[in-house]
C-alpha cells in the first residue's frame, strides 16, 4: 500500500473526483479527512467509506480561512497532515 499511516486532507470530498480521491487513498493505505460545504453529504460518505477509522468529515467552505483551519486541524489532531487535495470547486453552467 502505497500511503500506508498517512493522512489526507481532500476538499469537496463529499462526492465526485473528491470522493473518488478519498476512495483511491483509503484503498492504499491512507485515512481521509473530508471537507465539504454540505455537512450531511460528508457525514454519508465517511460511512460509505468505511467508517471513522479511515474517514473523518468536516464542514468545509474554503472561501474561510477559519473552516480551512479547522480542516487542517482535524486533520493533525488525528495524527498529522500528510497530503492536501485542494479539489473543492463549482461548476456554473
Amino acid at each position: 500500500m502505497h500511503l500506508d499511516g498517512r493522512i489526507a486532507v481532500i476538499t469537496g470530498g463529499a462526492q465526485g473526483i473528491g470522493y473518488a480521491i478519498a476512495e483511491r487513498f483509503i484503498a492504499e493505505g491512507a485515512r481521509v479527512v473530508i471537507g465539504d460545504l454540505n455537512l450531511e453529504a460528508t457525514d454519508a460518505a465517511v460511512a460509505k467509506l468505511g467508517g471513522s477509522e479511515v474517514a473523518k468529515a468536516a464542514r468545509c467552505d474554503v472561501t474561510s480561512a477559519v473552516d480551512v483551519q479547522a480542516l487542517i486541524d482535524a486533520a493533525v489532531g488525528w495524527g498529522g497532515l500528510d497530503i492536501m487535495v485542494n479539489n473543492a470547486g463549482i461548476t456554473r453552467d
